[in-house]
């Protein structure tokens, strides 16, 4: 699936009234609604996907894809973002989704506080040593 119909899709997540059935709408907030309440479930302990989906309280949904793929949807807004980091790597991805975020204004000053560690990670070698860290250029 091109990565514009994944940003499409959590786009109609965040808000699917207006383009589906009224059976369809019901199915997915309460879809959303579950990844939202229950971010654990979504990802498990200490993952992108559940620190900030519990860090926003449910006004972000969030899901990690293969290959270096996430999508995160704007809760009620209809705002779906979708990216791919090219190398199919996962270590970019939580400092690039957080800044993202936080410069189109997605998550507040608090909320990039409580997720600042997981922004810029330290980089160690095979001995355990810190060389230095991840930092996102855009």
């Amino acid at each position: 699936m091109p990565i514009r119909n994944m940003a499409a899709a959590y786009a109609r997540l965040s808000l699917p009234q207006g383009y589906f059935d009224q059976a369809m709408v019901e199915a997915l907030n309460t879809i959303r609604d579950a990844m939202t309440s229950h971010p654990y479930f979504v990802a498990g302990t200490d993952r992108l996907d559940t620190v900030l989906m519990e860090v926003t309280k449910g006004k972000v949904v969030a899901k990690l894809g293969a290959e270096g793929v996430y999508c995160v949807g704007i809760v009620n807004q209809g705002i779906g973002l979708a990216l791919k980091i090219e190398d199919g790597s996962f270590r970019a991805i939580d400092p690039v989704v957080i800044q993202i975020l936080k410069q189109l204004n997605y998550i507040t000053d608090a909320e990039f506080e409580d997720l600042r560690h997981l922004w810029r990670p330290t980089l160690k070698n095979h001995r355990g040593d810190e060389i230095g860290h991840l930092e996102v250029a855009f």
